[in-house]
């Protein structure tokens, strides 16, 4: 099990690990004053490998971006997964967000799109190369999903800080089952991105697509991850916009979870089985707008 207090919270980055080394220093050394300098310095490292230890390593530092632009996620490390132990309360394991907090699945999400079982299934629906390098794969990837796909990782729990509810459940051992719950988390990120979207000047067709993708982010969960839903539930969420996005946001989502039953290899192959099913809707409704326009004609 990897121990992410220690990877993500206390190991220094040294300059020859950071790949984000020279973005991290111009952040800084300049006050970032300017908001699209800011916006361009912040997209560099979401973009950039290693992308979680640049966001964890700059928010150790005296920069003071993160606190002028983006404080919404800075107030997702005081947010918890389950409540604090009390002193000789008898409860279950921690099951649920084994990595921890919100702040720490946030960075899990984000390391999750480099580790070889992401990289795999986008090799596998695009159909690149086995050799292809890692950071091809992640260009290519952003190529298709567009730049603004890296903003959802860091900020799509955001909403979490603000919509938090304790939920119990009395087990058969006596012992009692904590956690947190945070229904419409993902409407409240959007909420709070449209404040982010303002400080960092971002233009409107760019912000459009964050929030939707942000609001969405929870929708292709109900295939990849539960299943079981109606044909026609299935056929709204494959009709969305950015679906091929939201899949994606879907798997980092779920592998940067460390409360699944299911392994990588499982959560892959749940994210391949949606694919597809998403690409043979597409299809028939291509197809059937096609026929509409021959038979109009």
């Amino acid at each position: 099990m990897v121990n992410f207090e220690k990877t993500f919270t206390s190991v220094p980055l040294e300059n020859d690990m950071d790949p984000v080394g020279n973005v991290f220093e111009k952040m800084l050394s300049e006050q970032c004053e300017r908001p699209r300098e800011a916006k361009k310095y912040l997209e560099e490292m979401f973009l950039a490998p290693r992308a979680a230890f640049g966001l964890s390593k700059l928010a150790r530092s005296d920069a003071p971006i993160l606190h002028t632009y983006l404080p919404e996620l800075l107030d997702t490390i005081k947010q918890r997964h389950v409540p604090e132990l009390e002193p000789g309360e008898l409860r279950e394991p921690v099951t649920r967000h084994k990595e921890g907090g919100v702040w720490k699945h946030t960075l899990s999400v984000m390391a999750a799109m480099e580790r070889k079982e992401f990289i795999y299934a986008v090799k596998e629906v695009y159909g690149l190369d086995e050799e292809m390098s890692k950071e091809e794969v992640r260009a290519i990837l952003f190529e298709k999903l567009g730049t603004e796909f890296a903003w959802v990782p860091p900020l799509h729990d955001i909403g979490k800080y603000g919509t938090q509810e304790l939920r119990e459940r009395k087990l058969e051992n006596g012992k009692r089952d904590l956690y947190y719950s945070f229904q419409g988390h993902e409407d409240l990120s959007g909420e709070l991105f449209d404040k982010i979207a303002q400080r960092l000047e971002f233009d409107d067709a760019e912000a459009a697509k964050i929030r939707q993708l942000l609001v969405d982010h929870m929708e292709m969960h109900k295939i990849a991850r539960t299943g079981g839903i109606s044909q026609e539930d299935k056929e709204e969420i494959f009709g969305k916009p950015n679906s091929e996005a939201l899949l994606f946001i879907q798997l980092a989502d779920t592998m940067g979870n460390y409360t699944d039953a299911q392994d990588a290899k499982q959560k892959v192959a749940a994210f391949l089985t949606a694919w597809r099913e998403m690409k043979e809707y597409k299809a028939y409704v291509h197809n059937g707008l096609e026929q509409d326009l021959m038979m109009s004609a």
